[in-house]
């Protein structure tokens, strides 16, 4: 998926945030802000994204992977797309498609700012039923063998996405492990 149908679309003022959203808004997209990613990235990006997912080992697909507000931006484009073209309205089996939407959980976020992004589908933890069985690892990347106030301590000052709502984010209770 690219982000745009020609680069010649693209505005010339690469650097204008303003010129950015403006952009995206005259795309259908208003809720980005970030300038395109360039094709090596949209790759890279989909390689992780086509990654398996298996809880039991605490592997997800962009577990430890740093995303930039331009990299969740397309992410999520490229989910709301994949959406449409897998709706059940078309007949062309919806249910194929994944239930809960793009998944981050593992991913570094520290330090960007995602307000204004759609976010209400986004997987960012193991479901309810999926944590009553997890390990430390399985729910936030964690590594083996430590406690989940261990973890905590080692990703304070880096909160990854999986941590949200598992104790550590937000000066959690990090004692619960």
């Amino acid at each position: 998926m690219q982000d745009h149908p020609s680069s010649s679309t693209l505005p010339s003022n690469t650097h204008d945030p303003e010129t950015w959203k403006a952009y995206w808004k005259e795309q259908g997209q208003p809720w980005r802000a970030a300038p395109a990613i360039d094709e090596e990235r949209q790759q890279r990006l989909l390689s992780y994204y086509q990654g398996g997912v298996d809880i039991e080992r605490g592997m997800y697909p962009f577990k430890g992977v740093r995303l930039s507000r331009a990299d969740v931006e397309w992410l999520l484009a490229m989910e709301e797309q994949r959406g449409a073209e897998l709706s059940p309205r078309d007949g062309k089996g919806g249910n194929q498609h994944k239930s809960f939407g793009l998944d981050l959980r593992g991913v570094d976020l520290s330090q960007v700012n995602l307000s204004d992004l759609p976010l209400m589908r986004l997987h960012a933890g193991l479901s309810l039923e999926e944590g009553r069985h997890a390990t430390v690892k399985q729910g936030s990347g964690g590594e083996p063998g430590k406690s989940r106030s261990e973890q905590c301590a080692v990703t304070r000052g880096a909160i990854k996405l999986g941590d949200v709502g598992r104790g550590c984010a937000g000066g959690g209770a990090p004692g619960r492990g």
